[in-house]
């Protein structure tokens, strides 16, 4: 006796333990009564006790009147000690009535590789009709609606106007402003053009810079104070040009004889002081000072601007700049 009770024990643990194994599947929807075109979510879920392998069913498209819309990956999670497969379906339909989701096929592969089928219970999903009063008249079609105006929307977008056309106007102020500053010129423009001429070249002479051997310097000072004087005095463009288009426009502009001898020579001599390394004599040194004395307070009395009459050639411009 107490071995066949021990034998009955063994087989319900045995039973229990083989049942424990089998995973549950589950099938459900949140709802299965809509009108149609809306939408029902269907749950497939498989849990289990222990890990398993398992083949998910081949879900279609449709299933007849009804429509696969959405469908989520298969999830693997683990909660606790059980194991769980999820996925979800959004299905419809544009038929009305009720409509069968068949039973999903699932198959459980066991660690020896024996295969046991599983299959869930069908679903019935009912798609409602909207209903029509065929006992009333067909009516017109609404005309559009009337929108009520929104003075407030509108204010905001006109103060938005404002605020980017004052912010419009005022930098355009700001940039005229700016472009109207008269830039520095690196003199005072009210001091007469030859005044600074004759202290500039005072200042070079007491620098003595050819008796110190600094020849080249010198008559590069020494030019420079020439030209930057034409440039002022006379609108030419004495410091974007070199010796033969001065000494044209000078002739242009109807300098003395004398005056435009003298700076030919001086300018001749200060480019072979520059380029060809020449050595002139220290006579030749004074006298290219005094022709630049001389040649400012001469043609300072001369008449410019439109006191003067000047006839230009055809290869230099009103300014006094030579055209290319």
């Amino acid at each position: 006796m107490f071995r066949y009770i021990l034998f009955i024990t063994a087989l319900i643990l045995w039973s229990y333990d083989s049942f424990s194994q089998v995973p549950e599947i589950k099938v459900s929807a949140d709802t299965n009564n809509v009108l149609i075109g809306d939408q029902i979510k269907i749950e497939l879920e498989v849990k289990s006790k222990k890990k398993f392998n398992i083949l998910w069913s081949s879900i279609p498209d449709t299933f007849g009147s009804l429509e696969v819309i959405k469908r989520t990956n298969i999830d693997t999670l683990k909660s606790g000690k059980q194991f769980l497969l999820h996925q979800s379906l959004l299905v419809t339909s544009f038929d009305g009535g009720t409509f069968p989701v068949p039973s999903f096929t699932f198959t459980l592969i066991q660690s020896d590789n024996r295969q046991d089928t599983f299959f869930t219970e069908p679903l019935y999903l009912k798609f409602n009709s909207v209903e029509v009063d065929t006992t009333k008249d067909i009516k017109d079609i609404k005309g559009p609606l009337e929108v009520s105006i929104d003075w407030k929307g509108y204010l905001f977008y006109l103060i938005i106007l404002i605020v980017v056309l004052l912010i419009t106007y005022l930098g355009y102020r700001y940039w005229k402003k700016r472009k109207q500053v008269k830039p520095d010129l690196g003199y005072d423009p009210s001091i007469p053009p030859y005044v600074l001429a004759l202290e500039a070249l005072k200042q070079l002479d007491s620098e003595k810079l050819w008796q110190a051997g600094y020849v080249k310097k010198y008559y590069i000072r020494l030019t420079d104070i020439v030209r930057i004087y034409i440039e002022r005095q006379f609108k030419i463009k004495a410091m974007e040009m070199v010796t033969p288009e001065i000494i044209s426009t000078m002739r242009s502009f109807g300098f003395e004889l004398n005056l435009i001898n003298d700076m030919s020579e001086l300018f001749s001599l200060a480019d072979f002081v520059k380029f060809a390394k020449h050595q002139p004599l220290p006579d030749e040194n004074t006298k290219c000072m005094n022709y630049s004395v001389n040649f400012v307070n001469v043609s300072s009395l001369m008449k410019t601007g439109e006191d003067a009459e000047i006839k230009l050639p055809e290869n230099v411009e009103q300014n006094g700049e030579a055209k290319s």
